[in-house]
């Protein structure tokens, strides 16, 4: 599952707003598929699929996300407040492990074990993305493992020596 966020504008009374949408490319069934963030990032909003489209930002959010400008979580991390990411937390689609705004895990990233992986804790998982987010949540804060940020660089002796030819 990825984050996406997309900027987009409504008018009220002669006026524009900017707002953001932030998504996840495959929401959790039965749950929420957008949030609505207001120009500093704090949640306005969420909606599920059925969600009434005569909202005006409702509308808008939809409207951002079919015109396909937008961009992942990753690089765009600033946008969302703690609030929006403490319900985005909520709704399952991402995990927190520290009070900043970068300590987030999401589906997609790395979790490195220095001891290698507990026992048990694919079954822990059981399958529910949003559960096993929680679990590599916990094993951060415990110290057993640290997330392999954006941009790190992993690479054996091998493959930098074979990148030499």
């Amino acid at each position: 599952m990825e984050i996406r966020i997309a900027p987009f504008t409504v008018v009220f009374g002669g006026r524009k707003k900017k707002y953001y949408v932030m998504y996840p490319l495959r929401p959790p069934v039965g749950g929420a598929v957008l949030m609505v963030l207001d120009s500093k990032g704090a949640p306005i909003k969420t909606a599920d699929a059925y969600a009434s489209r005569r909202s005006r930002i409702v509308s808008a959010a939809f409207a951002a996300i079919n015109r396909g400008i937008s961009q992942p979580l990753e690089k765009l991390r600033s946008v969302p407040s703690p609030a929006a990411l403490e319900l985005a937390e909520n709704v399952g689609w991402l995990a927190r492990y520290g009070p900043g705004t970068q300590d987030i895990l999401l589906p997609s990233t790395p979790v490195f074990f220095r001891g290698g992986l507990p026992a048990g804790l694919r079954e822990q998982a059981a399958g529910d993305a949003p559960r096993a987010m929680q679990l590599l949540a916990d094993c951060v804060r415990q110290g057993v493992a640290e997330p392999i940020r954006p941009g790190s660089a992993v690479v054996t002796a091998a493959e930098l020596a074979a990148s030499g030819d």
